[in-house]
């Protein structure tokens, strides 16, 4: 007759075995990889402590996060990762609407003869238009947005003595920001009072105005003129569309002569 202690029994059943058996096999699942591939077709994946990828409905609402979703560039396969706005955000109703996409990154090999380069980073507004985008060919630099640089001479004071407003300055503003600030100096005689204004060439509207700027015999300024692109008649096109804007002045008040000067002009939001 056998013995019944804390581990052994007449039942063949070895305790102490077993224990040893569930050690081993749970050292080997800690030992080992785990998730090398997977598919998941339904509810959330939590990455807890490194972090956090969630596909949270059916409709995207709330935004999501796609991680190597399938292309092709000029024929070729390649990658796209993108984080997409919520509906709430892009105000357009559906994921697939322009401006659903806020940051989108893509990789293509690219090699094949004739392939085109193309923005392998791009981050969009709001409408879908593009904001900031890398290069085409180029190593160094972006693509998107454009910039333009403005130049004055600092004694080229442009002189009226009409009380009919004339053009000084001309520029094409091609458009990335919601608005665009002109500052010029005025420089009139004493005694004699001017208005400055901002014209859209395209409409023949008036953008904006500085009026009745007194004359001290010195340069007064500069003085802010902020061009509100929705007033633009290009200003709800796309990003990048040019706006040809001019600059006048006119003789208010008094008998002497009324000078003005452009100095800057700032592309920049003031929403």
């Amino acid at each position: 007759m056998g013995t019944r202690g804390r581990y052994r029994n007449d039942d063949n059943v070895d305790l102490i075995e077993r224990i040893r058996e569930l050690e081993e096999r749970l050292s080997k699942i800690e030992r080992t990889n785990q998730l090398s591939s997977s598919a998941i077709n339904s509810g959330n994946l939590y990455l807890r402590g490194g972090g956090l990828v969630v596909s949270r409905d059916d409709d995207f609402a709330q935004g999501r996060v796609v991680i190597g979703s399938d292309t092709a560039v000029n024929t070729e396969q390649g990658m796209i990762v993108y984080l997409q706005r919520s509906q709430s955000v892009e105000s357009l109703g559906s994921p697939g609407s322009p401006g659903s996409i806020l940051i989108q990154m893509t990789t293509v090999e690219g090699e094949d003869p004739g392939f085109n380069k193309f923005p392998t980073f791009q981050l969009f507004d709001k409408a879908g238009n593009t904001l900031i985008a890398d290069t085409g060919n180029s190593r160094m630099g972006f693509s998107e947005p454009r910039l333009s640089y403005t130049w004055w001479s600092p004694t080229a004071y442009t002189t009226t003595t009409s009380g009919t407003f004339s053009g000084f300055a001309q520029m094409y503003w091609y458009q990335y920001h919601p608005h665009l600030s002109i500052s010029v100096f005025v420089q009139n005689d004493v005694g004699t009072s001017s208005d400055v204004r901002v014209v859209d060439l395209n409409s023949g509207n008036v953008l904006i105005s500085e009026n009745a700027i007194a004359g001290t015999g010195g340069a007064v300024g500069p003085f802010p003129l902020n061009v509100d692109r929705e007033l633009t008649s290009n200003g709800f096109g796309v990003n990048g569309s040019a706006n040809w804007l001019e600059v006048q002045h006119r003789r208010s008040a008094g008998a002497g002569s009324a000078r003005t000067l452009m100095v800057d002009a700032v592309a920049l939001d003031l929403s």
